[in-house]
């Protein structure tokens, strides 16, 4: 298994008609162990790789005390940047999503808001939409690289080291500072996100 792959989730891929069948498959990545545990988005003809893992180094020490790192970036191969690789042979559809914790809150989705805690910057080829990027590709005979996130990192300019104590304030759970990518790939025609079962993770 090719170790730089990013560790995402997969689609379940419901066709609505006959001549296509179901199949679903998931992998993820879990930034506090970075160890690889999935590579591919493949159904049929579409087919998509993607490149580049978060790393696991998301605390520093001091005065006894681990702290969030702020501003740094988590993608730590592939020249600091996610990206992915197109080999469909089927015009089709990519969406992903980041969710990530606070001290105060688990699974939070991003919302690309300037106040939030965490930053991602994501190619201009992306659209945003209540929770995730998008983006359609057409067809192709051979394959076509394309950048996903050229930086993710937990924002200095919103958060505090106080803030971000792995337990502070009674908290009975201390926070893991974890960041989840998940991925989703679709046909573009004959098939809706509604159709798409996404395996979370565990």
């Amino acid at each position: 298994m090719n170790k730089k792959r990013l560790l995402c989730i997969l689609l379940s891929l419901t066709a609505v008609f006959s001549m296509f069948f179901i199949k679903d498959s998931a992998a993820w990545i879990d930034t506090e162990t970075g160890a690889p545990l999935g590579q591919h988005i493949l159904v049929k003809k579409l087919n998509f790789e993607f490149n580049g893992r978060l790393g696991s180094y998301l605390y520093y020490t001091e005065d006894g005390e681990q702290y969030v790192i702020s501003d740094q970036n988590f993608i730590f191969d592939n020249e600091g940047k996610i990206t992915g690789i197109n080999y469909s042979s089927v015009d089709t559809q990519v969406r992903f999503r980041v969710i990530y914790d606070t001290p105060s809150a688990q699974n939070v989705v991003y919302s690309a808001d300037a106040s939030e805690d965490l930053l991602v910057e994501y190619d201009s080829s992306w659209t945003y939409d209540d929770g995730y990027f998008y983006r359609d590709f057409n067809a192709i005979l051979g394959n076509e690289e394309f950048n996903i996130i050229n930086n993710i990192c937990y924002n200095g300019e919103n958060i505090t080291k106080e803030e971000y104590l792995p337990e502070v304030n009674g908290r009975t759970n201390p926070f893991s500072g974890k960041i989840t990518i998940e991925f989703q790939a679709k046909q573009k025609d004959f098939v809706e996100w509604t159709d798409i079962w996404t395996i979370t993770t565990p």
